[in-house]
C-alpha cells in the first residue's frame, strides 16, 4: 500500500517515535556512564581481549559508543552539539515533543498538531472497538477517523525532510544496540547485574552508575515498539473507508488495545475506559426512552 498524495512514504518517522520513547527512559545517559567507566577504569567491569567472547563484547561496546556519540563532521554540526543534539531537534520538529532537561537547537517549524491528532484518533478507535458489539447504537465513526488519519499522515510526511531520516536511521540502530546489550548475559555478569529482563537490567545499571531513569522502563519499551508500528501504518496506507474500518477489527484492534494499555501510564489517558464511559452515557438515555415507550 502507498501513501496518499505525491510524497513517497518512508519508515523514518516510525523509527523517530521509537527513539523518542526509548530515550525518555534516559537509556542514553546510562550507557554514557557505562562507556566512561569502560574507557577510564576497570572498577565496574574488566574485559580481557585474549578471551574471544570478551573481545567480541569489547568490539560491540566500542561500536555502540562511536555510533551513539559520533564526532561531528562539520563545524556547523559541532556548533549545534553534534548529531545527538540534532536528533532532539528532529523529534521536536516532527512530533512537537522534547526530552526534559535536554538542551538542543530549537526548531522554528514544529508539528504542533501531532499530539492532538493522535489523541482524536485514539479516542475514535477506542470508541469503535468498545462499542462495536452494541445493538442499540453504532459507535464507529469511520468518516471522522478517515479525516484524522489523512491529516496525521500529511503532517508526518511533510515533516520527513532534510536530515530527519538520516538521524532516525542512525539512532534507531543505536537504540537497537542498547537493547541488545541489555540482553547480553556476559556484559551483565561482568557488571554484577542479575536482573532477568532488559527493563530490570536498565534499572540496575542506572542504580550502579547513579543515573536517574523512569520507574517503569518496560512500558516505555512496549510503547516504543507499538506506536512505531502504528505510525508506520499511518504513513504507508492509502486511507479509504474500507481501510479505516479495519482499525476497529482484529487483528489491528488487538494491537491498538495493547498500544492504549502502554500509553495510559505514560500520558495518564485510558482510552478504553473513556470509551466505556462515553458508551454508558449514550446508552442510558436510549434505555430510558425504550422503557418510556414501552
Amino acid at each position: 500500500m502507498s501513501a496518499t498524495g505525491t510524497i513517497a512514504p518512508t519508515p523514518g518517522n516510525s523509527r523517530l517515535i521509537r527513539i523518542y520513547y526509548l530515550y525518555r527512559t534516559n537509556i542514553p545517559k546510562v550507557f554514557n556512564a557505562l562507556f566512561e567507566s569502560f574507557l577510564t577504569s576497570k572498577k565496574d567491569m574488566a574485559l580481557v581481549p585474549s578471551v574471544p567472547e570478551e573481545n567480541n563484547l569489547i568490539v560491540r561496546l566500542t561500536e555502540t559508543m562511536n555510533e551513539s556519540f559520533p564526532v561531528p563532521k562539520s563545524m556547523i554540526s559541532m556548533k549545534f552539539g553534534g548529531q545527538e543534539r540534532l536528533l532532539l531537534n528532529a523529534i521536536q520538529r516532527v512530533f512537537g515533543y522534547h526530552l526534559p532537561m535536554e538542551k538542543f537547537p530549537v526548531s522554528t517549524t514544529i508539528n504542533t498538531a501531532f499530539h492532538s491528532l493522535t489523541d482524536s484518533i485514539f479516542k475514535n478507535i477506542a470508541l469503535g472497538i468498545v462499542g462495536r458489539t452494541s445493538t442499540l447504537l453504532d459507535f464507529k465513526n469511520p468518516g471522522g477517523l478517515l479525516e484524522y488519519l489523512t491529516m496525521l499522515q500529511r503532517s508526518l510526511l511533510t515533516n520527513e525532510v532534510n536530515m530527519t531520516n538520516f538521524l532516525s536511521n542512525t539512532f534507531d540502530l543505536v537504540c537497537t544496540r542498547y537493547l541488545e546489550l541489555l540482553k547480553d548475559d556476559l556484559l551483565m555478569s561482568k557488571l554484577g547485574i542479575v536482573g532477568a529482563g532488559p527493563d530490570q537490567r536498565l534499572l540496575s545499571m542506572a542504580m550502579k552508575f547513579r543515573v536517574p531513569v523512569v520507574r517503569n522502563p518496560l512500558v516505555f519499551f512496549d510503547l516504543a515498539e507499538l506506536i512505531s508500528n502504528f505510525i508506520e501504518i499511518v504513513e504507508t496506507t492509502t486511507w479509504t473507508l474500507p481501510e479505516v474500518s479495519k482499525m476497529y477489527e482484529p487483528p489491528i484492534s488487538d494491537n491498538m488495545k495493547l498500544l492504549f494499555s502502554a500509553y495510559a501510564p505514560i500520558w495518564g489517558i485510558d482510552y478504553m475506559s473513556l470509551a466505556m464511559g462515553t458508551i454508558r452515557q449514550s446508552i442510558s438515555p436510549s434505555m430510558s426512552s425504550i422503557r418510556t415507550n414501552y
